[in-house]
């Protein structure tokens, strides 16, 4: 069985909790966190709305929405790979363009491009989804893993809860 070793002034507390929360080095990636899983939010909640404005019938929005879907799972372990070979924040950043130039283009396009556009948003959230976790497990303190990934969690929550709040 494997247990985390903590020291005394390790316990979990509200101080520890604050603590993983004030990292410098993790805020910023806790802010990509909430951007990203607010784009999927977008992504998944309001293409389906895009797609029925333009006048799809219900198979072909299913099918550009599977399309989505499968991009982003699909990319995922395929961005992971890539970061064990190279710097994690340039995958990361290269994600977040693709996510943000699909959510900015969606309402523009239709057809084929819709699709397409679409899938790439689907293969920037996936690839920043993926790749925000690894670096932030590498960024966590020793004996702080767990809070700090439980940390990762809330912040992916809030952005999915703040996404349709904003639009």
């Amino acid at each position: 069985k494997i247990k985390a070793e903590l020291d005394d002034d390790e316990e979990l507390s509200i101080k520890s909790l604050i603590a993983v929360f004030k990292d410098s080095n993790l805020r910023r990636w806790y802010a990509v966190i909430v951007i990203n899983t607010f784009f999927m939010s977008i992504l998944f909640g309001f293409l389906p709305v895009r797609i029925a404005s333009l006048g799809y019938d219900p198979l072909t929005t299913g099918i550009i929405l599977s399309l989505v879907a499968m991009s982003y799972l699909l990319i995922q372990p395929f961005a992971g790979w890539l970061s064990d070979r190279m710097e994690i924040a340039p995958t990361i950043r290269l994600g977040l363009i693709f996510s943000c130039a699909g959510i900015i283009l969606i309402p523009f396009v239709s057809g084929t491009v819709l699709a397409g556009i679409s899938i790439l948003a689907g293969i920037g959230t996936g690839t920043v989804w993926t790749n925000t976790d690894n670096l932030i497990s590498w960024l966590a303190k020793a004996g702080r893993l767990g809070v700090t990934m439980g940390a990762a969690g809330s912040f992916k929550e809030f952005g999915d809860m703040l996404g349709p709040v904003l639009i």
